[in-house]
């Protein structure tokens, strides 16, 4: 099933992605521009 699919990589791409965004907000609020 291709939603199943979707979850799996969805659960192990999300932590990644979620740390990367943080990491760029962390970095706009040390450089307010």
């Amino acid at each position: 099933m291709l939603g199943a699919t979707l979850l799996i990589i969805l659960h192990e791409v999300y932590p990644e992605i979620k740390r990367m965004l943080e990491a760029s907000i962390e970095e706009a609020k040390l450089s307010p521009i």
